[in-house]
């Protein structure tokens, strides 16, 4: 998958905050990603017309994450868009 992290920051909670800039084309299949791991972070896109994703990070599943994104990046994700016209 085409991401960049773009900060990481620990907020007084011990909640990791990562900003990830996602390609439009590709920001619904991290999230899907994401969803499949509950519980572990949430996420939302601080600007809704902007390629960015927000994933705040549970103190306790810190390096999973990190883990599961580092996976991620290294996903090639070959598809072709179908649409179907009738």
């Amino acid at each position: 998958m085409n991401f960049i992290t773009k900060s990481e920051e620990t907020l007084n909670d011990g909640t990791v905050r990562i900003l990830l800039e996602v390609r439009k084309a590709e920001l619904m299949y991290v999230v899907y990603f994401l969803e499949s791991f509950e519980g572990f972070c949430n996420y939302t896109t601080p600007v809704r017309k902007e390629p960015f994703l927000q994933v705040d990070v549970s103190p306790d599943f810190v390096d999973d994450v990190k883990k599961i994104l580092a996976f991620m990046k290294d996903w090639e994700l070959n598809f072709k868009p179908t649409i179907k016209k009738h």
